[in-house]
């Protein structure tokens, strides 16, 4: 599990990185939605249930789309070859939780 952890957030920070650079000429897939006022239980509950077979649906069609990808290249000549995918995650946590990443950095930068 640890190794997962650690692959998932590596390739989470190089998409971060990637994006984040001025000179990509075009951007990897990032996508985040989220409630902006908070849900009660029986709503997260519902959005959990719509989520996870929505989400099941679309990674089903992109396996089937990377297979038959990969089955249609077999055989050609050897080229360079780049692992690709897409992560997907869900989060809940109370509306009074950490504070967002960007007051922790102003922390950082206030003159002690």
């Amino acid at each position: 599990m640890a190794e997962h952890f650690a692959t998932v957030m590596t390739d989470l920070a190089a998409t971060l990185a990637h994006n984040f650079h001025p000179k990509a000429k075009s951007k990897r897939v990032e996508r985040a939605v989220y409630s902006t006022e908070g849900l009660t239980q029986d709503q997260v509950d519902e959005f959990i249930d719509y989520a996870r077979s929505a989400v099941t649906k679309l990674m089903v069609e992109l396996d089937d789309l990377l297979a038959a990808m990969a089955k249609g290249s077999a055989g050609k000549p050897t080229v360079d070859r780049l692992d690709v995918g897409l992560n997907v995650f869900q989060y809940v946590r109370a509306k009074d939780a950490e504070p967002p990443i960007h007051t922790l950095m102003q922390d950082l930068n206030k003159p002690k």
